[in-house]
């Protein structure tokens, strides 16, 4: 067969290849072999060896163009012979957040997507609700729509359980957030020191009973948060009481609700720390609602210094993390990686308290 044959009208194609549900999406698909390709695009296996290969025999733009279609039609991706096709940069980069909701993640998409407009990138973003089952499957989708890199944002998803898939795909990958155990350049913000820094501002004020609300419960941010307080709280010669620390879910519902537990306690807290400022508002407003005054009875510090923080009033007291600032280091390490340059495997950004008018010193006994 000659390139110059037109393409078939009908193939025979791969069972894999039945309409698309979001179910089927996701099943592993059978192998797809280089016959398959060359029988849908209506070429010889040879003129697919040499489009995927980047031989220098010519192939004319037609036949090349119909052979990308079939690999990419097919999903042919995982063949170590199509790699070839990726060595031409799409100059898109995938962005994947946690929750789009959560005022923290815009802010660093809005990072990434600066520097990456400014080096002539486009980025495409996806938000995947904390669902495991979606965050897969728009991985499947950038690596589909041959993305230069993927940035993966927050601590929640374990991309050890797509790690071969990546590198089958030569995908580059930089991450924001702490992940244990993966090669993939990392910026990370001191969650530990936040925490400690948090409860020692309070423990300064005189506060005692303090209480803790975590976030997600497959955050390492929240723990280690969390385990900063604890720490704070053992250098203080404070023992920590179980029933000050609650669960929640990093959303101001969650806050509402276990800042009303706990302020309707028989002995409640005097200040309360939440793993993010979104449950600290949630918190906030439960006080209103009981008639607490902040700080005058209670005193409440957040985490991110999200916008809101500083509007609501009493203005909330928070630990600040680089948000913005983490983007944009994130999408010049991503740069750095594609140019094949030497990047730092860990990069910490900095992290700072900031007082605002939440917290005050404990209140007396009359």
């Amino acid at each position: 067969m000659s390139d110059a044959e037109p393409p078939l009208h009908a193939v025979d194609q791969p069972t894999s290849q039945a309409p698309a549900t979001s179910q089927s999406r996701r099943k592993v698909r059978p192998r797809v072999n280089i016959r398959d390709v060359a029988r849908l695009a209506g070429v010889s296996v040879a003129t697919v060896s040499r489009v995927v290969n980047g031989s220098d025999d010519p192939v004319r733009n037609e036949t090349r163009s119909r052979v990308i279609q079939a690999v990419e039609r097919l999903h042919f991706y995982p063949n170590d012979l199509a790699r070839g096709l990726f060595q031409v940069r799409t100059n898109t980069i995938g962005v994947i957040v946690p929750d789009a909701s959560n005022p923290y993640y815009p802010e660093i998409v809005r990072g990434i997507e600066q520097v990456a407009s400014d080096n002539n990138y486009a980025v495409i973003f996806c938000n995947v609700d904390h669902q495991v089952d979606k965050h897969r499957y728009y991985l499947d989708v950038l690596m589909q729509k041959r993305v230069d890199g993927i940035i993966g944002v927050g601590g929640d998803y374990n991309y050890r359980q797509s790690q071969a898939a990546l590198e089958s795909m030569d995908m580059n990958l930089v991450l924001i957030g702490r992940h244990e155990e993966l090669e993939y350049p990392t910026i990370e913000t001191p969650d530990f020191e936040g925490g400690r820094r948090a409860a020692e501002h309070l423990i300064t004020l005189g506060h005692r009973r303090i209480a803790y609300l975590t976030g997600s419960e497959k955050s390492l941010a929240s723990s280690d948060r969390r385990d900063g307080y604890l720490g704070a709280l053992a250098g203080a010669g404070i023992v920590p009481d179980a029933s000050l620390i609650a669960a929640g879910d990093y959303q101001e519902q969650s806050g509402y609700r276990v800042g009303h537990t706990l302020l309707t306690l028989v002995e409640p807290p005097t200040a309360i720390i939440a793993a993010n400022d979104r449950m600290a508002l949630g918190v906030l407003a439960a006080a209103a609602d009981l008639g607490i005054a902040v700080p005058d009875f209670v005193s409440i510090v957040g985490f991110d210094d999200i916008t809101a923080s500083s509007y609501v009033r009493p203005a909330l007291t928070t630990v600040q993390s680089p948000g913005h600032h983490a983007g944009r280091k994130a999408m010049e390490i991503m740069l750095g990686v594609i140019a094949g340059k030497d990047v730092p495997r860990r990069t910490v950004m900095p992290c700072d308290l900031v007082v605002r008018q939440s917290t005050g010193p404990v209140r007396t006994a009359d």
